[in-house]
């Protein structure tokens, strides 16, 4: 489920088959995508790369040239 409140019970209840059907396809499509991120990160991890070919990064470096990657998190100075 995505939110505590949408118990079957109540998307039955509350909801149009049309509302709860495209409810939980939008549900089922989130999960998939955090797990694609979740797993891509994890991937990246393990392979001990540090996320060369993420779009972006490389602005990301030229506006933060002081930036270092540091447990898994770019850590910057403000």
């Amino acid at each position: 489920m995505m939110y505590a409140w949408a118990t079957p019970e109540y998307v039955l209840d509350k909801m149009s088959m049309e509302q709860a059907i495209l409810f939980y396809q939008k549900g089922m499509e989130a999960k998939k995508t955090d797990a694609v991120i979740f797993w891509g990160v994890l991937g990246q991890a393990l392979r001990g790369s540090e996320g060369e070919n993420i779009q972006g990064l490389e602005k990301f470096k030229e506006l933060h040239p002081d930036g270092i990657l540091k447990d898994g998190a770019w850590e910057v100075s403000r």
